[in-house]
This record gives C-alpha cells, sequence and structure tokens, in this order.
C-alpha cells in the first residue's frame, strides 16, 4: 500500500480491499486504470486524501508529501 507521484497525479496502489476501494471512491477527480490496477487522484486539493490514506497505513513516498505542500501553497 503506497502512494507515489505520477506527473501531476498521485498513484494510489493497494492489494484489492473493499473498504480501501469505498475510501478511494469519495476522493474527487479519482481515476481507476484497469491495466495498472491502480487508482489515481489529481495533487490539487489532495491534502485531506493523502491524510486519511497515511492513517490507514499507506506509504506515503516523499515526492508525494512536497507535491501535495507545495499545490497548498
Amino acid at each position: 500500500m503506497h502512494l507515489t507521484l505520477a506527473g501531476d497525479r498521485i498513484q494510489i496502489k493497494f492489494q484489492y480491499d473493499q473498504s480501501t476501494i469505498s475510501l478511494v471512491r469519495s476522493f474527487d477527480g479519482r481515476q481507476y486504470d484497469p491495466n495498472r490496477k491502480c487508482w489515481y487522484i489529481p495533487i490539487s486539493n489532495s491534502m485531506p486524501a493523502v491524510q486519511k490514506l497515511a492513517q490507514q497505513g499507506f506509504k506515503v513516498d516523499p515526492s508525494v508529501l512536497e507535491a501535495v505542500k507545495e499545490d497548498k501553497r
């Protein structure tokens, strides 16, 4: 379970878990890539989503934290 930077989006990757899917589906702008089996959310206004995922045990890449902080500024 980890978050990585993918261009202007955050990639959310995890093993299938219905409760985690429900959480990710609650995020604005989310998109699922069936080929890569991962979710993406835009960096813009993503601080609450990143915080929720970190609380769920996701490993957050430092580049994601930097991008989210930069967006907030």
